[in-house]
């Protein structure tokens, strides 16, 4: 009926939709692409932008080297106008210090003739160094007219070499007729000896075959003879083998003696040896018997330190509730005692209470805070405070009671400092009070607990807290006094208190520690006992090894006198071998003299075969190399063809297509003498131009020479003019030292205005360069700007597209949207009615399915009772089980009987275990581990009897259910008897609930099996 109704509902809807889905795929594809349009667009808004900055970037770069330039423009310009003012001024100078100087000189020179004369040098060697170049420039013109004729003869010296150079190639051709003609005479004189040397070749091969015969038949003698040769040197290898084998006999023998006699030492040093083990062994035994003493005394000692721990253990319990005055008392501090229970206000303490400050875990707390204290000094560079059990009681007894106060008791005379709701106190003692202090403030109300703290007065310290307070959780006081007596550092102070702490708290452990070094003694006695035996069983062996040893003595001695027979023996049997040797020795020299003559006759054939063969080879080379002439003599002939016809005018051409000359050897040799004469005029007409060369040269290097005098005499006048100026400066220095100071003040003058000159020049050229850089960069900017301007302009476009992008996809969806609230309706309808229609079809199925199920629900409430039944019987069974009974008797009921084999390999273990005498301590762990596993299994147990339960109670709601089914049902089809499906829901795994059970007591039984093997592995 739903699936009808929403049909009929799918219909209207459709009727009034006016969209399809595919106006919805249209419009979404519209969206999408107006999307990427305007992603597009957006990116190109980006780019634009970062564009413009870049680019504006820039022109602010520029503008600021234009702005840096023109500031050191105007800086040269005025660096410049200086320079030049300053120029003018050493011009200036110069002028007055040359005027002054000029009119030194003449009062000078009229006052001293000498130095007269030296002007007078000065000047004429001027004039003669201005004559000299004069000379030399006179000297230079006449080098270069010379060089010009030079040039113009060579020129006429080239025109007669280019009327050799075509002579020469007359000579040439006529030349090359002679060569054809010459080189075809030698090609066939050539072939005649080729010929010559080709019988010459054969009958010297007819002769290295004989020869070679004859070396052939020596070679064979050869080989006879040493064949014979080998066989004497083997006779003579097995003769030398044998005889060194004759004296290795007498050297073994030799050392079979010497061994047989170190044999003897060494029994009788042995023997000594066996005395000296004995004897050890006999003191070993007497260690041993003191070791089992000492042992004895051990285990007295551990007995008495367990039975004192095990005393201490019970009675612990009772000090850690004494707190720090059980702690007080053991350290015998009465002093302490007496601040606890005489102070004012000692009712305000309860001693050993968990939130009082004398709780051993309140005071283990306050230790940590008194090295923070000490930490803080330490960076005021003060000694640490020490700690007594007085101001720890002072402390203790003084925070208890303003830990409810809320203020100093004044029960003692100490100073103090107390701090309520603190995590750690020394955030407001120090830290706060501190940066008071550093801020000036005195007021010890407001920084007395920072003042206490760095008091360098105070020599000792205690500490306490306090939980007891309701407002504050908890209160912290310190007290500092200047008496030392019976203090401690903080560390030992901890270290002392820590030790009493530990002994209280880890009494079981120490207990267990002491009956742990009990069995350890106990072993080292059993050990000990158990060692005993085997030192005697050594010294019995000893004494055994001693009467060995002498025994073994008249042995070694025989052996002695065995090996002194057997070296005597060899001895003999050597000289014989070495006569064997020397007769074999003698046949060898023999074959090797027969061997050798053999070998001198074959090698006399060899001669001669080598010297018919050198001539075979040298009539073979003969042959080649007449060969070889033929060949050059045929190249040559074709070569000389070649160049004829290329001389003559013909192209170049192959060998094979060069012609020959025709004419006769007359008509060459004519034609080379006419060719001759020509080359002949022709070189005495460059003879001449040579001549004229020569002439022209000799007059060019005349006048170099001449300018290289004038050159050098231009630098002798130079020389002279500074030796006259240099004797005139030192005519100065000796007239007046005025005159002298006022030519350096010339030459400082002009150095001046040089400098002036160079300085203006520099600013000139900085001028140039940051003009030229104004122009650069105002150019650059220029163009950064239209750069930019037209980026704007640019990006404005971008913006606008961007814009209208946007639209777009607004556009877009708003109808995107729009056809989506029109289609949704329609979409609705039909996810309805198909979801109308997926219910029916699963109802249809749940029905059939139910209906289908119900025999086999009967069939599951009969196996449920089947498993219930056999659940409660193995839980029966099960429950009689333990480790305990099963290490004493086997366990028969067959379905728990493979446990036996785990049982089995206990009870194996156990065994060894027991022989184990060095693992005292290991058996009693597996004694525990093994009860432990008892109450694993126990534990097992109740939970199968729980999830017992639980299976029950499932079973009778499920029996309950079915019950409720069968007054319910309705008349139906009937099943299939042989259907024996089990389906979702069914607790087929109820029986296996005891099962569960039973396998942890295996897995238990498996994990103390695997114990025991290590244990054993270990024995």
């Amino acid at each position: 009926a739903n699936k009808e109704k929403k049909k009929a509902e799918l219909e209207e809807v459709k009727a009034n939709t006016s969209v399809t889905e595919q106006d919805v795929f249209q419009k979404k594809a519209a969206l999408e692409a107006a999307q990427k349009k305007l992603k597009t667009k957006e990116e190109a808004v980006v780019a634009g932008k970062e564009k413009t900055e870049q680019l504006s970037q820039e022109i602010t770069v520029k503008n600021d080297s234009l702005t840096a330039a023109k500031e050191n423009l105007v800086l040269a310009q005025t660096s410049k106008a200086e320079a030049e003012q300053s120029l003018m001024t050493a011009e200036k100078e110069l002028a007055e210090a040359v005027r002054v100087y000029e009119e030194a000189q003449k009062e000078a020179e009229a006052g001293s003739p000498e130095y007269k004369e030296a002007v007078q040098k000065v000047k004429k060697a001027k004039e003669a160094l201005e004559a000299a170049k004069k000379e030399q420039a006179a000297k230079k013109e006449a080098v270069a007219s010379a060089k010009k004729a030079l040039k113009e003869a060579k020129a006429l010296q080239e025109n007669a070499q280019n009327g050799i150079t075509e002579a020469e190639k007359k000579v040439q051709i006529a030349q090359a007729e002679l060569d054809v003609l010459k080189a075809k005479d030698a090609l066939e004189a050539a072939k005649k000896v080729q010929a010559e040397k080709q019988s010459a070749l054969q009958s010297a091969e007819k002769v290295l075959n004989a020869k070679k015969a004859v070396k052939d038949q020596k070679d064979k003698v050869v080989s006879e003879k040493l064949s014979a040769k080998n066989q004497a040197e083997s006779a003579l290898q097995s003769a030398q083998a044998a005889y060194d084998a004759a004296e290795s006999a007498v050297t073994k023998a030799a050392a079979d003696k010497t061994n047989a006699e170190n044999a003897l030492a060494a029994v009788k040093n042995e023997l000594k040896a066996a005395e000296a083990v004995y004897a050890n062994a006999q003191a070993e035994v007497q260690n041993a018997k003191d070791r089992i003493t000492k042992a004895e005394q051990n285990v007295a000692a551990k007995q008495k330190a367990y039975e004192d721990a095990v005393a201490f253990e019970q009675n612990a319990s009772a000090q850690i509730a004494k707190g720090s005055m059980g702690f007080f008392e053991k350290m015998g501090s009465t002093d302490a005692v007496s601040a606890l229970k005489n102070a004012t206000y000692a009712s305000y303490t309860n001693i050993g209470a968990a939130n009082d400050a004398t709780s051993l875990e309140n005071m283990k707390q306050a230790l940590a805070f008194m090295k923070e204290c000490n930490d803080l000094r330490a960076n005021h560079g003060l000694a640490p405070l020490k700690v007594t059990d007085y101001l720890m009681a002072v402390s203790q007894s003084n925070t208890n009671w303003s830990d409810n106060n809320l203020a100093h008791s004044g029960q003692f005379d100490v100073g103090e400092n107390l701090a309520w709701g603190y995590a750690d106190p020394f955030a407001g003692w120090y830290t706060k009070e501190k940066k008071l202090y550093d801020e000036g403030e005195r007021d010890f109300s407001k920084v007395g607990h920072y003042l206490n703290i760095i008091d360098e007065d105070y020599v000792t310290t205690g500490f306490a807290i306090s939980k007891d307070s309701s407002g504050y959780g908890v209160c912290h006081g310190q007290v500092f006094s200047f008496s030392a007596s019976a203090s401690y550092s903080v560390a030992d102070y901890t270290a002392r208190f820590m030790e009493y702490y530990n002994s209280l708290y880890q009494a079981a452990d120490l207990t267990a520690a002491a009956k742990a070094e009990l069995a350890a003694a106990q072993a080292e006695l059993t050990a000990a006992k158990a060692a005993l035996p085997e030192k005697e069983a050594a010294v019995r062996t000893a004494e055994a090894a001693v009467n060995e040893k002498k025994a073994a003595i008249p042995v070694a001695e025989t052996a002695v006198q065995n090996a002194v027979k057997a070296l005597e023996s060899a001895q003999t049997d050597a000289g014989q071998k070495k006569k064997v040797l020397d007769q074999a020795q003698t046949a060898q020299q023999a074959a090797q003299n027969a061997l050798t003559a053999a070998q001198n006759e074959a090698n006399a054939a060899e001669n001669e075969y080598q010297a018919a063969k050198n001539a075979y080879d040298n009539a073979e080379s003969a042959l080649a190399a007449a060969k070889a002439d033929v060949e050059a003599k045929q190249k040559a002939y074709e070569d000389a063809q070649k160049a004829h016809t290329e001389l003559t005018g013909g192209k170049k051409s192959s060998k094979k297509s060069a012609r020959s000359y025709e004419g006769t050897l007359a008509e060459a040799e004519a034609h080379l003498k006419e060719a001759n004469a020509l080359l002949q005029a022709a070189q005495e007409k460059k003879a001449q131009a040579d001549q004229v060369v020569a002439e022209k040269q000799a007059v060019c290097d005349q006048a170099n020479q001449e300018l290289a005098q004038a050159d050098q005499v231009v630098a002798d006048k130079q020389e002279a003019t500074a030796q006259a100026e240099a004797h005139k400066n030192e005519l100065e220095a000796q007239i007046a030292e005025d005159l002298a100071q006022k030519r350096q003040d010339v030459e400082a003058k002009e150095e001046a205005v040089q400098k002036a000159e160079e300085l203006v020049q520099e600013k000139q050229t900085e001028i140039e360069q940051y003009t030229e850089q104004i122009d650069s960069d105002t150019k650059a900017i220029q163009q950064l700007e239209e750069a930019l301007s037209k980026a704007k302009a640019d990006l404005e476009v971008k913006v606008n597209e961007m814009n209208m992008a946007k639209a777009e996809e607004e556009t877009a969806k708003k109808a995107y949207e729009e056809v989506i609230a029109a289609i949704t309706p329609l979409r609705k309808a039909q996810a309805a009615y198909e979801q109308a229609a997926e219910e029916e079809k699963a109802a249809e199925k749940v029905y059939e399915e139910a209906v289908k199920s119900r025999k086999d629900l009967e069939k599951l409430l009969v196996s449920r009772k089947e498993a219930l039944e056999k659940a409660l019987d193995k839980k029966e069974r099960a429950s009689h089980l333990s480790l305990e009974n099963a290490m004493k008797e086997e366990i028969t009921d067959e379905e728990f009987a493979y446990l036996n084999d785990y049982v089995k390999a206990i009870r194996e273990t156990e065994k060894k275990a027991e022989k184990a005498e060095k693992i005292l301590e290991e058996k009693t762990k597996i004694a525990a581990e093994t009860k432990t596993a008892y109450e694993a299994a126990k534990k097992v147990r109740v939970q199968t009897e729980a999830e017992l339960a639980i299976a029950q109670t499932n079973y009778d709601k499920l029996l309950a259910k079915a019950e409720k089914e069968e007054a319910n049902k309705k008349p139906e089809k009937k099943p299939d008897k042989d259907n024996k499906t089990p389906h979702t829901g069914d607790q087929a795994q109820t029986g296996s609930l005891v099962t569960t059970g039973v396998i942890s007591l295996a897995m238990v039984a498996a994990v103390l099996k695997s114990k025991f093997r290590k244990k054993e592995d270990e024995i």
